[in-house]
């Protein structure tokens, strides 16, 4: 009885430790999807940004256009 008490207790174990390993996966994932994507938004931003400084137009309507802030738009 004890025996298959004890072999209970390690495939709960076993099992525990493989969802928790899946969920962190899937978690880490969705993370790492969210953070690319904002990266990417904000690479696409400061490419349009400093285009539009490169061509002439007022910081002060890059920074209502793209969201910078007129710092981020100087460093272009």
């Amino acid at each position: 009885k004890e025996l298959g008490i004890q072999q209970g207790k390690e495939l709960g174990i076993q099992q525990g430790k493989e969802l928790g390993i899946q969920q962190g996966k899937e978690l880490g994932l969705q993370e790492g999807k969210e953070l690319g994507l904002q990266e990417g938004e904000n690479k696409a931003k400061r490419e349009m940004a400093k285009s539009l400084k490169d061509n002439g137009i007022p910081i002060e309507v890059i920074t209502k256009t793209s969201g910078l802030t007129i710092e981020e738009i100087q460093e272009l």
